[in-house]
């Protein structure tokens, strides 16, 4: 999905009424948007063997179990589900948009194979909506969280060309160690680069710097601790190599709105 990454982050898009399905069909049961478009954009977790799409043209096209995939708003076709076991599964997640998403002309995989940091999170959004009658912020709060996943993988996956190929090695050192106290100077090593190029190419690959990326990652493991754990927050500053509490507030209240103790307050 060409700069999907770049889009769904972006100021000027807005997010609203998102939510979760469980969905469970027999064998080669199908449900059909061939009469009327799509009313809305959808990110799919494929639990069963393989479903396939036939859209309006006439053309077919097959998506298989772990994969996940996007569906665009507007969009004209048909599903079926195929698979050994009575019942057939997918998580879906529904959403609208205020702005505009790149234009797509049929579903995409996004992810070939998606691990359990993608399904919990679709478990946790049809809960929510599911099971929970003030569940809106939740929703978000998890929904967001997916994107960030989502827009990380993509990010490195469309990292094609030679220049920014040579940055790899700091993301994924990133990526992996986002408890740690990161050095930019250590990053700029790892990739066998001076650190004025290194950080150069690293804003021409993700549109910040290493520093925000860091930082980005760093504060939503403290929103996820904050949320669903009873650590201090003083130690979450400590562990996630945080300069003080105050610069981690600073940080925490730009970009969730409130400060630590309020979210985790309004979290439980």
């Amino acid at each position: 999905m060409p700069h999907l990454s770049e889009n769904i982050t972006a100021a000027d898009i807005v997010f609203f009424n998102v939510y979760g399905l469980h969905l469970r069909w027999t064998k080669q049961s199908s449900f059909s948007y061939m009469q009327s478009p799509r009313p809305n954009h959808g990110f799919m977790y494929i639990l069963c063997d393989k479903i396939e799409v036939e859209y309006k043209n006439g053309e077919k096209e097959s998506f298989f179990k772990n994969n996940l995939i996007y569906i665009p708003e507007g969009l004209y076709y048909s599903v079926r589900f195929f698979g050994e076991s009575e019942s057939l599964d997918a998580l879906l997640i529904n959403f609208s948009v205020l702005g505009e998403l790149p234009r797509c002309n049929g579903i995409k995989r996004l992810v070939s194979s998606a691990d359990s940091s993608y399904s919990d999170r679709f478990y946790k959004i049809v809960s929510l909506y599911t099971n929970t009658k003030n569940h809106k912020y939740g929703i978000m709060e998890q929904f967001y969280a997916l994107l960030v996943r989502l827009s990380s993988h993509l990010e490195n996956k469309t990292i094609s060309s030679p220049l920014h190929k040579s940055i790899l090695p700091a993301v994924n050192y990133i990526n992996s160690q986002v408890n740690e106290q990161i050095y930019i100077p250590e990053l700029a090593k790892k990739c066998l680069l001076s650190e004025s190029a290194f950080r150069k190419r690293f804003l021409e690959s993700f549109k910040k710097s290493p520093a925000e990326y860091i930082s980005g990652l760093k504060l939503e493991k403290a929103a996820e601790l904050l949320k669903n754990t009873d650590v201090p927050i003083c130690r979450i500053v400590s562990e996630l190599g945080f300069y003080d509490s105050a610069y981690f507030y600073k940080l925490f209240k730009k970009k969730f709105g409130t400060t630590p103790s309020v979210y985790r307050e309004s979290a439980n």
